[in-house]
């Protein structure tokens, strides 16, 4: 066992962009930690509300907090300054909206320095609207070429339920993908796990993500959506060949893309602003390129309403957009009959 340096400079990066609503929660619980020998990088990225004055404000009063402000230039390349400031011999990645428990740096640390060479991951706990979900555990120590067992229990995509080598992260210049309309933290993962030897797995939901009633629309039924889910399906099915992966290992490839296809495909189809037409055309490419054909076949193996499975497995953009049209209608009629009692 390697010996455990409670003295390690521990690096928290969160990238902030009008988030004056639920910033102070996300500090305070920062602040909070039970291992104190951490720096912490806020990265103002133009924010137009009381965000940079509540940086400020947290900062007058710690001075473990350093603020950099920048243009608006997105999530990617705030993380990506944060990295360039970083101190510390470790690094996690928070968001601004979300919360950890009070252990999330001692925790992580402690598996760190316990089995190096390992990433340290911890459960997500996933909060609001009444929702309270924690993950399901996994077993404690996973090997890198079965990374997929990570994809199929959610824990795999997110960068803020994990601790980075920083010395890694420079050796190989790793950054996240600032073009990337989608998926960048799947990305960065992806290339950071070529360099480990696998997992080292909390039980505890460490990591408190916090559901909001209007996130993500955008992202939700943006058409760049669906190519991102393609290119990071080739990223992830050449990482298990590259790694000597299992066909099980594989076959969680798969399940996982089809399930993240079928989501975007469905959210575009639904909510999607452009015209039918467009719709059309573009969920056409979409259900005929080859990458969809291979994997469509899991179909029978995801958790989704079996009218939709029928639906999906007719691969026909028509068939799609008149049963999201009845569907909305339905749902439509369904709350004016609510309105009215």
């Amino acid at each position: 066992m390697a010996h455990q340096n409670a003295n390690d400079l521990i690096t928290i990066v969160v990238p902030v962009y009008n988030a004056a609503e639920y910033l102070r929660r996300c500090l305070k619980s920062l602040l909070n930690q039970t291992y104190k020998h951490f720096e912490l990088i806020l990265i103002n990225d133009g924010s137009t509300d009381e965000s940079g004055a509540i940086c400020e404000e947290f900062a007058s009063l710690d001075l473990r907090i350093k603020i950099s402000t920048q243009p608006n230039r997105g999530v990617c390349a705030s993380r990506n300054k944060g990295i360039s400031m970083a101190r510390g011999r470790y690094i996690v990645f928070c968001d601004s909206d979300d919360a950890v428990n009070p252990d999330y740096l001692l925790e992580l640390h402690k598996m760190a320095k316990t089995r190096e060479g390992f990433l340290p991951v911890c459960h997500i706990r996933i909060l609001g609207d009444d929702h309270d979900a924690p993950q399901k555990a996994l077993e404690k120590y996973v090997f890198v070429s079965d990374f997929p067992l990570l994809l199929e229990k959610n824990l795999f995509s997110s960068v803020c339920n994990k601790m980075y080598s920083i010395d890694i992260i420079k050796e190989f210049n790793l950054k996240f993908d600032e073009s990337c309309p989608a998926g960048e933290d799947t990305l960065f993962n992806i290339d950071y796990i070529k360099h480990i030897k696998g997992f080292s797995i909390a039980n505890e939901s460490l990591y408190y993500y916090y559901l909001k009633e209007e996130e993500g629309l955008h992202s939700l039924y943006d058409v760049k959506r669906l190519e991102a889910v393609k290119v990071i399906y080739k990223k992830l099915e050449s990482l298990a060949a590259q790694l000597g992966s299992s066909d099980k290992m594989k076959f969680y490839i798969r399940k996982n893309a089809l399930e993240e296809w079928i989501f975007v495909i469905w959210q575009y189809a639904l909510y999607g602003e452009e015209s039918i037409y467009t719709k059309y055309k573009t969920l056409k490419k979409i259900l005929s390129i080859p990458e969809y054909f291979e994997i469509s076949a899991e179909m029978d193996y995801i958790s989704i309403p079996s009218k939709r499975r029928k639906v999906m497995q007719t691969k026909s953009g028509v068939l799609i957009l008149l049963y999201c049209k009845l569907l909305k209608l339905k749902l439509k009629l369904k709350s004016l009959g609510r309105s009215r009692k």
